[in-house]
């Protein structure tokens, strides 16, 4: 009986001192939050970026991250200040740290870090958690600076002729080459699609989640440098240590959820500046991007922080490198390194050893690195490829000469200091005799008489492209054109490259179906396939056949179909003097009936990087009865 009652006692006493215990963790919690609603945190700027928070049109708040685990309330989503009330109670959670599983103190870490630093929490009464997994992860980083990443746009893609950014995070006194083992931090829709046209629709519309990963910085160069032959622009950044760990702390926190992914907006770009914003408190770079987010508008806003910058370099692609080692060649010595790399010719050939050891040493190695970079292309035979680059690393050692290829000279202006990707143009247009006012809007991006520098070279992509008129003898406002896609790559063929030139534009214009003095509006997709060539470093010929498909309640079917061939040239006569000229025929069905003509010459002077004035004159119509339009515009471009 005596034993029955100690043993009782000592379970009150257990009892008791549990609920003490859980007694003052509520009495502190509720101080917490008492102190928190004092100072409104769940208001502060800072405590919205965190949990990524957008203000509603119509009031309140909505996260734009998407996945349950990221929250703490019910209702954190679309409540601030539940989630901080939520939040702060998680924090006294004794979930013990697994494999499986992490305190909240860790789980939501950035979070945590920051309201101590807030609200002082009392270690006696809020007592901290070790964060192993986090400690083991930080110190296996090594984190001592921040680069920023640029792989510029590719030609033959529309889903990444943008370009894209990330983040690569530096360790102490590494060099150029030792910086390949630093980690990156990358944002990208969630998907596995390989199909360029249907990833740009599905991230256009929406279709894509998104989520950030933590990988090997040199499999991210590989990826852009070398199989998708992407130039790439690093910008090394002035963060201190306060700031790359509250970046860090972020991207641990945010490491396994999803958000909305939007190509335009909510893309990589934007939630990179995201990182930047919660790493340095004052900065509010992604608060300037509402409809757009453009990689190399991103930089530029990034890089107006006030010394961020420490130092821009550029790295060539495999592509770029051996373009620019063929012209260190002679007409001759091309023709070697393409029956080498075909295996035309032996190794051996008198033709190769009549060369200097050291031109035939350019001569093997140019043709090692382009064998390679077929391989990374895809190149059906690899046997082949093993075989005949084993040959040329062998002559090429047999030799002993010592070569230095030269590198690429770096890109008088970066990517981040081209033109703005927003485009205002006004200008006066003389329509088959009728004067005409005309404003163009153009929210993104560039096209093929822009300014070229900082973009890449034969792309065109127009977003939303709206042209407003007013005819002057008619007195009447109208829209003449919204063009919701309008995506062009002309890039040069040679004997060593040879892309495929595409276009591809779908919206809205006016169209000579009937005899009316006003146009009426119809839906226009048109598309085309075909070949460019270089003539000079400056000249530009092309050839496609195109396929217009109309929209009209005219039509039987309400649709019509035509094809034809598109001719024209790209000439840029001087860097800030750029000639297009284009002419398209289009042989129409029974359902129009008709053979449709435009010819266009229109020429581009760039005032400077952000203003041009373009002369367009064009002649256009069913071929009996074209038109001539003349226009004189003034464009300026926004960043």
């Amino acid at each position: 009986m005596y034993l029955l009652t100690r043993l009782t006692q000592r379970i009150l006493f257990f009892v008791l001192l549990s609920l003490s215990s859980h007694a003052v963790a509520d009495s502190y919690l509720d101080q917490l939050v008492s102190r928190a609603k004092q100072l409104n945190l769940h208001q502060h700027a800072y405590w919205l970026k965190l949990l990524h928070y957008k203000a509603n049109s119509y009031g309140g708040y909505t996260s734009e991250v998407l996945s349950r685990n990221f929250f703490t309330s019910e209702h954190g989503r679309t409540n601030p200040e539940a989630e901080l009330e939520a939040t702060l109670a998680a924090f006294f959670s004794d979930i013990k740290e697994t494999d499986k599983q992490q305190n909240p103190q860790c789980r939501y870490i950035s979070r945590y870090h920051w309201l101590n630093e807030q609200l002082h929490f009392d270690n006696n009464r809020l007592k901290p958690q070790l964060c192993q997994r986090y400690q083991s992860w930080y110190k296996s980083i090594k984190p001592h600076q921040i680069t920023m990443i640029f792989p510029a746009g590719t030609d033959n893609s529309p889903s990444s002729m943008f370009g894209h950014t990330l983040i690569r995070i530096d360790r102490k006194n590494q060099t150029e080459r030792t910086r390949l083992f630093s980690y990156s931090i990358n944002y990208a829709a969630e998907t596995e699609e390989t199909n360029g046209l249907i990833f740009a629709y599905k991230g256009i519309m929406g279709g894509y989640s998104g989520r950030f990963s933590i990988m090997p910085y040199y499999e991210k160069v590989n990826q852009y440098n070398q199989m998708e032959n992407r130039d790439i622009w690093e910008y090394q950044l002035n963060f201190n240590k306060t700031e790359i760990d509250r970046l860090l702390r972020h991207s641990w926190e945010i490491g396994q959820v999803d958000f909305a992914y939007y190509f335009f907006l909510e893309n990589c770009s934007y939630r990179l500046l995201e990182l930047f914003d919660i790493a340095r408190p004052e900065m509010n770079s992604a608060g300037s991007f509402n409809w757009f987010a453009i990689p190399g508008d991103t930089v530029y806003a990034a890089l107006q922080e006030q010394g961020i910058l420490n130092k821009a370099i550029y790295r060539p692609s495999h592509r770029t490198r051996i373009k620019h080692f063929l012209k260190s060649l002679d007409e001759t010595e091309q023709e070697l390194v393409l029956k080498l790399a075909e295996s035309e010719i032996a190794v051996d050939a008198s033709v190769l050893t009549s060369l200097s050891k050291s031109r035939r040493a350019i001569v093997f190695e140019t043709a090692y690195d382009y064998i390679q970079y077929q391989h990374n292309r895809g190149a059906p035979d690899r046997n082949k490829i093993a075989k005949t680059s084993y040959a040329l690393l062998k002559a090429r050692s047999k030799l002993k000469e010592t070569v230095k290829l030269p590198e690429p000279p770096v890109p008088e202006v970066r990517l981040d200091q081209g033109h703005g990707s927003s485009r205002i143009a006004l200008g006066y247009v003389n329509d088959n005799h009728r004067d005409v006012i005309e404003l163009k809007l153009r929210p993104a991006y560039h096209d093929m008489l822009d300014p070229s520098a900082g973009y890449t070279e034969g792309a065109q992509i127009n977003f939303f492209d709206l042209s407003l008129r007013h005819d002057l003898d008619l007195e009447k406002t109208r829209i003449d054109a919204f063009r919701l896609i309008d995506i062009v790559s002309l890039v040069g063929r040679d004997k060593f490259f040879k892309p495929i030139s595409w276009k591809v534009n779908v919206g809205f214009e006016r169209w000579p179906i009937n005899n009316e003095i006003v146009k009426p509006m119809v839906f226009s997709l048109n598309a085309g396939g075909g070949m460019t060539f270089t003539l000079t470093d400056s000249l530009k010929v092309f050839g496609l056949i195109d396929v217009t498909l109309l929209g009209h309640e005219q039509f039987e079917n309400n649709l019509t179909a035509g094809i034809g061939p598109n001719l024209g040239a790209i000439w840029e006569l001087k860097d800030s003097w750029r000639l297009w000229a284009n002419s398209r025929v289009q042989r129409f069905d029974k359902h129009l009936d008709l053979t449709y003509v435009e010819h266009t010459i229109a020429q581009s002077f760039n005032w400077n990087r952000d203003s041009s004035v373009r002369l367009e004159w064009q002649r256009s119509g069913p071929n009996h009865q074209t038109k001539d339009t003349v226009s004189l515009s003034w464009h300026w471009y926004l960043k």
